[in-house]
């Protein structure tokens, strides 16, 4: 067993409870800060028809009243009640029975207390075992209020990046009745040829058939967003978009290492498997009782106190085996801390990567926008002066609208992977701040 998860019987949580509690300061750090924003504005009282919602209103919700972190908080206070429950295995035990038999019509009852003196330890592991899992799911919330957070940022940029990609596509559906118009026009004057109208419908069909389907989508990421923060709302503030994760990536990964309430709850899951693993092995040893009983009936004394020592190994060799599974569990619990380390190393990096990646691509698609704007605007005085193809001007609309949906996509993918790093790193609080002096109506 590695030395950093042994623990002494007698003080066994003060330094590891110490330090939770620190790491504890900074994963409440999201739902302090966020939580007295709200109550600085009561934003209880704001009606989301009214004003537009905020990314920082939305997390507020989500992690208020999803179901999974209330589910979370209903187990950690089970765990409390578990851990009270061991407790009193320190306390003497009452029983009481009554027997009766054919030669005597007296019966005999008995009461009986029982205090346990020494049991090898076991009481002990039992209660640190219960302890260390209740710290767990105390980090579980923490972990589930993390997973809902990213889940609403996901919903939350997805409905802006389908914003964004919904006023190209308004702008290309008039554009594309503009030239239909003035195809037409010329093929009235018999300038232009009847299949040149055609083609013009056909992508003024395409065109308007992509709005549709853009608006779609956009109704059914507004419901999941609903979902997650349990309210409709009419509108969306929309945030800055600042990406900046700074030009260190090992510094960010540690922070998020640190921080991780997944770790910090695997970490107290091997602690308490460390304790059932104690428990499984108190159970080969002797425990030494202190028993007071009353008698009442038959021909026993009046009452009678001493000292029992029992063993209870169970069945067989079972006793053994039960502590070969309890070793086997906290293995495999130490081996989970290994992948989700891992995991979330390789998530860190990927939005890092990302977010470098978006910073070039939006200067480029700002001026890849630009260029193919003027093409088109170029392509429409050249066809009428008969240098240009009708198809050309077509294809020249659709590079500009393109160029737009790739501008939105590559700005709220970067700012999705910029607010997934800020919440792994627990650096969410100060960021919201930046967000909220940029934001803007929106949906």
């Amino acid at each position: 067993m590695p030395d950093k998860f042994k623990r002494n019987e007698l003080g066994i949580f003060m330094v590891d409870k110490l330090i939770f509690c620190l790491r504890l300061l900074s994963l409440a750090a999201l739902s302090f800060l966020i939580c007295g924003y709200a109550i600085a504005d009561d934003v209880k009282s704001t009606k989301v028809d009214s004003a537009p919602l905020t990314i920082r209103e939305a997390l507020i919700m989500a992690i208020q009243t999803h179901p999974s972190v209330v589910m979370k908080r209903n187990e950690y206070a089970g765990s409390i009640h578990a851990l009270d429950s061991a407790k009193w295995q320190r306390f003497p035990a009452v029983s009481a029975s009554t027997s009766a038999s054919q030669a005597s019509s007296n019966p005999v009852t008995i009461l009986t207390i029982e205090q346990p003196l020494w049991t090898g330890g076991r009481i002990t592991a039992n209660i640190e075992s219960t302890k260390a899992k209740a710290i767990a799911s105390e980090a579980a919330i923490f972990e589930a209020e993390q997973n809902i957070s990213i889940k609403m940022v996901s919903a939350f940029s997805e409905i802006l990046r389908l914003q964004s990609r919904i006023v190209a596509s308004k702008e290309n559906v008039e554009e594309h009745e503009r030239l239909l118009e003035l195809i037409e026009r010329r093929a009235r004057n018999q300038i232009s040829p009847e299949t040149e109208v055609v083609i013009a419908t056909a992508r003024l069909q395409q065109a308007k058939s992509e709005l549709i389907q853009l608006q779609t989508q956009l109704a059914n990421s507004k419901a999941d967003l609903e979902q997650i923060i349990s309210t409709p709302f009419n509108q969306l503030r929309i945030p800055v978009i600042k990406l900046d994760t700074g030009d260190a990536l090992e510094p960010l990964l540690q922070q998020a290492l640190d921080y991780s309430p997944q770790l910090n709850r695997l970490r107290y899951e091997v602690i308490g498997a460390d304790f059932d693993v104690d428990a499984k092995k108190a159970v080969l040893m002797p425990q030494l009782t202190l028993r007071h009983q009353e008698f009442w009936g038959g021909n026993y004394p009046n009452n009678m106190t001493y000292l029992a020592i029992n063993l209870q190994p169970g069945n067989g060799l079972s006793a053994f085996s039960n502590i070969k599974e309890a070793q086997s569990k906290r293995e495999s619990a130490e081996s989970n801390m290994d992948l989700v380390r891992k995991d979330l190393a390789d998530g860190i990096r990927t939005d890092w990567f990302k977010v470098q990646s978006v910073r070039a691509e939006i200067e480029i698609y700002k001026k890849l926008i630009e260029a193919t704007k003027k093409d088109y605007e170029s392509s429409v005085r050249l066809y009428a002066a008969g240098r240009k193809g009708w198809t050309d001007v077509l294809n020249f609309r659709k590079e500009a609208t393109a160029a737009k949906y790739q501008l939105a996509d590559a700005e709220w993918s970067g700012f999705l992977a910029m607010m997934k790093i800020k919440i792994n790193s627990g650096a969410i609080a100060e960021y919201l701040s930046v967000l909220d002096a940029g934001s803007a109506n929106g949906l």
